[in-house]
């Protein structure tokens, strides 16, 4: 993935934050899918404007972790979140 990606979240998914969880529904596929704090404030910062770099820049002031292990985390979570047709860039 390039930094200057931007992600793109499936529109057929719905999605609420519960406790600084997100519980998302995917209908088509008929699964439910619990992200933890970390996992949910990156979903809900995938807005279609906000671009991997700034995606970085926002976990690494937030969760107060360096930048590069902010990368590979995010880089390993929207890896997974695209093979599983969550996303798209």
């Amino acid at each position: 993935m390039q930094l200057t990606w931007i992600p793109i979240k499936n529109s057929t998914i719905q999605y609420q934050m519960i406790d600084q969880q997100a519980v998302l529904v995917m209908p088509v596929e008929g699964k439910v899918k619990v992200l933890n704090q970390v996992g949910a404030f990156i979903w809900d910062k995938i807005d279609g404007i906000l671009s991997l770099s700034d995606l970085i820049e926002l976990i690494s002031a937030t969760f107060e972790i360096q930048t590069e292990q902010a990368a590979i985390d995010l880089n390993e979570f929207l890896q997974e979140l695209k093979q599983k047709n969550m996303i798209q860039f």
